[in-house]
């Protein structure tokens, strides 16, 4: 892989309530050091859910040799989405409350870093699943983590990262019940009761959960986690192991590979790259068109 030629023009497509107003601070610091930097910027804001799909289809048109994203993980999904396959590589400014593709993919949370991978790094292809019409890059899940979801986005707001998805748990766990789940790839099949199913193109989600420790965001494969039924103290007892990723180790924790699946239950939210949007019944399937991203260059080997 090579780094992009010298970036000269640039998109920067952020949403300013990101990370309780990180988003706005974050994309104002960029700017400035973009136009330090002699690269023309065009910088455009959110101010409404899903308003940076429409943003980036627009920004294709315009052929920058950039597209900036400042915010969250549903920010960058709604960027992909919106680039409907389009080659133009783009850049994480991560701003959000969980930052969990950047996390798997190795980029600073501290602006003029991440900014440096995005004009200096290295371009990497990121492949691009979609649940029935709706896209996602990271993490898609139901059953409890679609509900702890959920209640950050309704709760706990105020709180960031790891603290929002721990108090989020906290508060929906006592009450939530396991659910009849029926999942069917071309290779196979499985049914039975679950707590949470997720669906993984990346590492964690939740603002650091390691809940498929073994995923490449790359390999063309998503990485099916489900936790069974286990009782509700096994639960309990397993969840801090999800931070290291170690809970798949547990035999009523299955991981599957898969290429497509379909996900079979009552009607049930999803969670789609830490955004409530999506329902079951489902069919999953990988985009033709990965995404460019931009992510740190590997280091240089030492002269001999």
């Amino acid at each position: 892989m090579t780094t992009l030629p010298e970036i000269r023009q640039a998109v920067l497509i952020a949403n300013p309530t990101s990370g309780r107003g990180r988003g706005a601070r974050a994309a104002g610091e960029a700017e400035a050091l973009l136009r330090d930097a002699g690269v023309r910027v065009e910088r455009r804001e959110t101010t409404r859910a899903g308003q940076a799909e429409e943003l980036a289809r627009e920004a294709v048109g315009q052929q920058p040799d950039l597209l900036l994203v400042a915010g969250g993980d549903g920010t960058f999904r709604d960027v992909v989405a919106g680039l409907q396959g389009a080659p133009v590589p783009v850049g994480i400014l991560p701003c959000g409350t969980g930052n969990d593709l950047a996390r798997t993919l190795g980029i600073a949370r501290s602006v003029p870093q991440a900014l440096e991978t995005a004009l200096h790094g290295t371009p990497r292809p990121l492949d691009v699943w979609r649940w029935n019409d709706t896209v996602f890059v990271n993490v898609a899940g139901i059953g409890l983590d679609a509900a702890v979801g959920a209640a950050v986005n309704r709760r706990f707001k105020q709180l960031r990262g790891t603290a929002a998805y721990l108090a989020a748990f906290l508060a929906v766990f006592p009450s939530f019940q396991p659910f009849e789940l029926e999942l069917r790839w071309p290779e196979g099949e499985w049914s039975g009761r679950t707590w949470l199913t997720a669906f993984a193109n990346a590492v964690s989600y939740g603002g650091g959960m390691r809940i498929a420790p073994m995923a490449v965001p790359d390999d063309g494969c998503l990485d099916v986690v489900i936790v069974e039924a286990v009782p509700r103290a096994e639960l309990l007892r397993e969840f801090p192991r999800i931070f290291s990723g170690s809970h798949v180790k547990n035999p009523r924790v299955r991981v599957l590979r898969v290429h497509q699946v379909e996900v079979s239950t009552a009607p049930e939210d999803a969670t789609i790259d830490g955004e409530l949007i999506g329902r079951t019944p489902a069919v999953i399937t990988r985009a033709p068109a990965p995404v460019r991203v931009m992510v740190p260059a590997p280091p240089q080997a030492p002269p001999q």
